[in-house]
């Protein structure tokens, strides 16, 4: 016979013991998130359906030690970053997080729950591919290409007092060239590293009409062979870009002569424009581009630089018109060729006055 004083814990403690426990089903219960109860010494006492089927060795396990069940699942408990699960071949990440129970300022248990972030998760993992790339690339550039140039234009101005009068025009364009490459170094690198670094690129109003003619100039020059043709007039508008937009126009031009099969390759250049996008189109008479190939020559959708396109060029066009706010797609020409079409916001001044 117990005593009065007796009889009374023995209630309290049952009353706590089942209320605890209640709770613990309750909460589970009513999440389809995989929900785990455990108590103050981190033994399994309670689990949803949700929970035995994303761990199986769940089941029959009451009273056990989280880590004999799930050792992984055991030390998120304390860690901050996200749990990688594998089934069937097919891995998703959670995130685990813990709400305990008290009893005034004790705590008595715990209850263990799992979120799905495999999405959040995912994205994180492609922008740490994409600044792995971007900081390759700025090796490339700072390095190689920007250390090569260097050496270049050293030797070509030590030519300069050992040829004559007929090879002064010839060693000028490769002086000139070999400036422009390397200050173009520069800003690719600079617009790299601010990409890297989750930066935004500093975007300012630039002209488009004088950058085409710049950048006509610039293609004629380079490829004397070819055939470059402006049908009506450069739209005369502004965009927020940089110094890099000069970029996206020359790669498509000389990708149209590089990539043509015609012994004179000849592309032609035509805008239009409405209230709110200006867009280029720079038509060539080359081969074309299988349908197939259309989305993959940009790297979009793929790994960037390890993608099955036509190489750094036309991946860099797609980023810096994605970083202007614009877009960039092939087309088919009439009767042959490829339409690149790079389509830009328009830049409208603010007329606000203080």
């Amino acid at each position: 016979m117990y005593e009065p004083p007796g009889v009374a814990l023995f209630a309290v403690g049952t009353l706590f013991f089942y209320r605890q426990r209640f709770e613990a089903i309750r909460l589970t219960g009513e999440s389809d998130k995989p929900a785990i109860f455990l108590d103050q010494e981190t033994r399994i006492q309670d689990y949803n359906q949700a929970a035995r089927k994303l761990f199986p060795a769940l089941e029959d396990s009451f009273g056990e030690p989280l880590e004999a069940v799930n050792t992984a699942l055991a030390d998120h408990l304390t860690k901050q970053d996200i749990l990688a699960i594998t089934q069937d071949g097919d891995t998703r990440y959670y995130d685990v997080s813990s709400t305990p129970f008290l009893a005034g300022e004790v705590t008595t248990g715990q209850l263990v729950t799992v979120t799905d972030v495999t999405e959040r998760e995912s994205y994180r993992q492609r922008l740490e591919e994409k600044t792995e790339q971007l900081e390759a690339l700025n090796r490339v550039v700072r390095h190689d290409i920007r250390n090569d140039m260097t050496v270049i234009l050293g030797w070509a101005e030590i030519l300069k007092d050992h040829i004559d009068e007929d090879g002064e025009d010839a060693l000028d364009r490769v002086l000139q060239k070999s400036q422009h490459v390397i200050q173009f170094t520069e800003v690719a690198r600079e617009f790299v590293e601010s990409l890297s670094e989750e930066g935004t690129a500093e975007l300012e109003e630039i002209q488009l009409q004088p950058l085409l003619d710049a950048e006509l100039a610039a293609v004629r020059d380079s490829f004397p062979n070819a055939q470059f043709h402006v049908s009506g007039e450069l739209c005369d508008v502004s965009v927020q870009a940089n110094e890099m937009l000069s970029s996206v126009f020359r790669n498509i031009l000389e990708n149209a002569v590089r990539h043509n099969d015609k012994e004179t390759p000849e592309i032609t250049v035509s805008c239009e424009e409405n209230s709110e996008t200006v867009r280029y189109r720079i038509a060539d008479n080359g081969p074309g581009i299988p349908d197939q190939q259309k989305e993959q020559i940009f790297g979009k959708g793929e790994k960037g630089l390890d993608s099955p396109g036509s190489g750094i060029g036309l991946y860099l066009v797609h980023l810096l018109t994605d970083q202007f706010g614009g877009d960039v797609w092939v087309e088919d020409n009439d009767p042959t060729g490829s339409v690149f079409v790079v389509e830009l916001p328009i830049h409208k001044p603010s007329n606000k006055t203080s």
